[in-house]
């Protein structure tokens, strides 16, 4: 139960404002989730390969305080595979 309120805590007061702050990562919030022991739900939409790796990296350097879930669309990778179906 600690590590889900440190992980909703760590959210909105660490990892929302630097989402805020890059419009790349308008599309991405973080939550904690009640899965498990809790974690840091990490959800949403990016553009490219590149842009999930900074917010990946951009996560990490926030030393969550649980496991980070990840739950992010790439839409580059989206399309391509649309693309393949026609």
């Amino acid at each position: 139960m600690a590590r889900i309120h440190a992980a909703g805590v760590h959210a909105e007061k660490v990892v929302d404002p630097l989402l805020a702050k890059q419009i790349r990562f308008e599309s991405v919030r973080a939550n904690g989730s009640w899965r498990g022991q809790g974690y840091l739900l990490v959800d949403g939409v990016v553009d490219t390969e590149a842009d999930l790796k900074d917010l990946k990296q951009l996560i990490s350097d926030t030393h969550p305080p649980a496991p980070v879930d990840w739950a992010v669309i790439v839409v580059e990778q989206a399309t391509n595979k649309s693309r393949l179906k026609r």
